[in-house]
């Protein structure tokens, strides 16, 4: 494995944005890296085990999240990473911004076992792991912004996003550019049931060596409470 590339990678990626970690904070997105790697010899946590290929489709991807937040002026002090898995967009959010309070939740126990080990491995104190089901976990406090990245339809993603975030904050999902019309039209009506107002979506491109990747960042503003809660039962917050 390469240091160097995962590195310039990452740079390349991110550069354009005007996100530019420091060598501290590329050295722990790379021991992050490296034992995810490690770890996926044993169980499965990712597909992208080549340096280049992980420092833009994962690392630099889960980055877009900063990128939406400051161009839209976002208050964020609290996020919950909804199916965090091997810790995306958690870890990299975590390194890069220091300021913000983030949980990184997953159904699976290897994988939230593994996002801990992570967090005192690496020495950071805003990450916590939560091993629990998005649609039943009750979160001591809503967050800012819920993020879901590979957990489903966009519906899907809106439904875990709506029980974690709080009135005003944002649900984010991350899509190719290429989402069916069924499925955005789905979206559209579990957003109404669920007081979510639609944003403009986040197009972005992640510069790599073969070549741009173009992703987006579906936003939901959360607007009111769930028109599908039960009534006559205060909400935990």
């Amino acid at each position: 494995m390469s240091r160097d590339a995962f590195c310039q990678a990452l740079l390349d990626a991110i550069e354009p944005w005007g996100l530019r970690p420091d060598e501290r904070q590329l050295g722990l997105l790379w021991a992050h890296f490296e034992r995810m790697v490690d770890a996926n010899r044993a169980f499965n946590l990712t597909r992208l085990t080549d340096p280049v290929a992980a420092a833009t489709q994962l690392y630099a991807d889960s980055l877009s999240v900063i990128v939406w937040a400051r161009g839209a002026s976002a208050a964020v002090q609290h996020v919950i990473d909804v199916g965090t898995g091997a810790g995306f967009p958690a870890i990299p959010l975590a390194v890069l911004e220091p300021d913000w309070n983030i949980t990184a939740l997953d159904g699976t126990a290897k994988k939230v076992r593994f996002v801990s080990e992570c967090v005192v491995a690496l020495g950071l104190k805003n990450v916590q792991a939560v091993h629990a089901r998005a649609e039943l976990w009750h979160p001591p406090t809503r967050a800012d912004l819920a993020v879901a990245k590979a957990v489903g339809p966009l519906a899907d993603s809106l439904r875990f996003c709506e029980r974690l975030v709080r009135t005003n904050g944002f649900g984010l999902v991350f899509k190719t550019p290429k989402v069916p019309a069924e499925e955005l039209n789905a979206a559209q009506a579990s957003a109404v049931q669920l007081g979510f107002e639609r944003h403009e979506p986040f197009a972005y491109v992640i510069r790599a060596p073969d070549g741009p990747i173009e992703r987006v960042l579906h936003v939901y503003r959360k607007v009111r409470e769930s028109a599908a809660r039960p009534r006559g039962r205060r909400q935990r917050r």
